[in-house]
């Protein structure tokens, strides 16, 4: 099964047609974003519907702008790297 969610996942990213795409493992949930360019804009982890842990934001070039670090929904740190250039 899990095959075949990637493959679906793989072609519909092909066409463009992907905004967000999500994996569930019980009370866990892998989450990514996508631009329209097809590029990943955002990930992380969701446990209990509340993020936890490192959830990263990128440009439109794929490059990571942002770092965000969260413990049951509760952001605790961030590191905003879009103004270390």
């Amino acid at each position: 099964m899990k095959k075949a969610i990637v493959l679906l996942f793989v072609m519909a990213l092909g066409f463009g047609s992907v905004k967000s795409f999500s994996v569930s493992y019980g009370d866990t949930l892998k989450h990514q974003t996508f631009h329209s360019n097809g590029k990943i804009k955002m990930e992380g982890i969701k446990v209990k519907k509340f993020r936890e842990g490192l959830w990263k934001h990128y440009d439109k070039n794929g490059k990571m702008i942002k770092a965000e670090l969260y413990k049951m929904g509760v952001r605790v740190n961030s590191v905003d790297m879009s103004k270390a250039d």
